[in-house]
């Protein structure tokens, strides 16, 4: 495996483009949009690539049968620094999947909507389970909805940003406060100066706006996170964005949410969580 350099990250573009589910968290690290990694065959002319971004997922695509680099990719795969690079993988084309189980030598644990994933995650398991893109359906998407009393939306400032918690939140996803700031978008529902609920877009590319939403831990379950997200779907339409969904199948929670806003499940692909 070669890690390439930023000037030469534009050479795996065909590789991403190349495939026709949504990637564009990939795509966004190619671009140089957001901080990563790309781990290739060739630097002169890359067959295979390993596309790491900042948040923990990796996209790997390209040939599959290239045995010098699938012997580091394992060595990569099996190095317990992976916690924080590329711990969740998507790979295309679907090749990969007896690939990656032989050359680890394991069965993996299958959890397709499995309510268990998250304690297994800490544990020293190889773990499968799916990611699922959504397709925004307009018709279904009910945009005029009212805020609960006591309760205000705004949108995400710089005061604001430093405010919001959790493991889905803008700092994970964009480089910097004021590269949020300055190319990003979100809001957040709070009370008083309380941040209860936020909204964000997690990348921007190709007039796409893939959607992150991040509820604190004592408002879940009470059906506030569809506000922030309302708005900033509402704020899509207002600007010729394409709202964009995905997550695991066995985030119930955000599977549920997705339907609520008018989204539908397009398609389902292997997703592993790597020890």
């Amino acid at each position: 495996m070669i890690k390439l350099s930023k000037k030469d990250y534009f050479k795996v573009l065909p590789l991403v483009n190349e495939v026709t589910f949504n990637n564009l968290f990939a795509k966004v690290v190619v671009e140089d949009k957001v901080e990563g990694e790309i781990y290739v065959d060739s630097n002169a002319k890359p067959t295979v690539c390993l596309v790491i971004h900042k948040y923990g997922m990796s996209f790997l695509c390209g040939n599959y049968l290239n045995e010098s680099f699938n012997d580091s990719l394992i060595k990569f795969l099996n190095n317990s620094s992976l916690n924080t690079k590329g711990k969740w993988m998507l790979f295309h084309p679907n090749d990969w999947e007896s690939i990656i189980a032989s050359l680890l030598n394991i069965n993996s644990i299958k959890l397709y909507n499995a309510t268990d994933i998250e304690p297994r995650i800490k544990e020293n398991y190889f773990l499968q389970t799916q990611r699922v893109n959504f397709k925004f359906r307009p018709e279904l998407f009910q945009e005029n909805i009212k805020t609960p009393d006591g309760l205000t939306i705004k949108r995400i400032d710089e005061d604001m940003y430093d405010k919001i918690c959790g493991s889905v939140i803008p700092q994970y996803f964009w480089n910097s406060r004021l590269d949020f700031l300055q190319k990003g978008i979100g809001f957040s529902l709070v009370q008083d100066d309380k941040v209860i609920s936020t909204s964000f877009a997690s990348l921007i590319a190709d007039n796409t706006l893939e959607l992150g939403v991040e509820t604190s831990k004592e408002f879940r379950n009470k059906g506030l996170s569809i506000f922030a997200a309302t708005e900033l779907i509402n704020y899509c339409l207002s600007n010729s964005l394409k709202p964009l969904w995905s997550c695991r199948s066995d985030n119930l929670g955000s599977f549920k949410l997705a339907q609520k806003l008018g989204f539908r499940p397009e398609s389902y692909h292997i997703y592993y969580c790597l020890k």
